[in-house]
Order: C-alpha cells, then sequence, then structure tokens
C-alpha cells in the first residue's frame, strides 16, 4: 500500500498483492449518510481503470471513522 494523494493521480492509494492491483480513492465523510463527488480528474481516471479502480468511502470520519 502506498499513498499517492499528492502526485495528483486522480486516486489516493495505490496497492498491489500479487497480482492484484487497486487504485483506491479515499472520501470523508463526517456523516452516515454517502453522497460524495468526485473530480473532473477522479472521475476521468475511474472510467480508465475501472477494472482496479475502487472508491472507499469512511463515515464519520472526525469522529469515530467506519
Amino acid at each position: 500500500m502506498e499513498s499517492v494523494e499528492s502526485e495528483n493521480l486522480g486516486w489516493d492509494l495505490y496497492a498491489r498483492f500479487k497480482d492484484l492491483e487497486l487504485k483506491i480513492e479515499v472520501k470523508g465523510l463526517s456523516r452516515s449518510q454517502i453522497s460524495v463527488e468526485l473530480s473532473p480528474n477522479e472521475y476521468q481516471k475511474m472510467k480508465d481503470n475501472q477494472e482496479g479502480y475502487q472508491i472507499a468511502v469512511v463515515t464519520h470520519a472526525l469522529t469515530k471513522p467506519i
């Protein structure tokens, strides 16, 4: 697992295990209602990398992350 958010790639984390590669965009929310927005760059990268792109949503990110 590697943090790549400072590189503006369109995802925050890069994970690799054997032949599996994931590009993970992390969205943190202060409440439990799930509604997130992707930037144009994130959306395009999601379309370009459909097989390995994941969105991880963390609810209650400021208090008790789930």
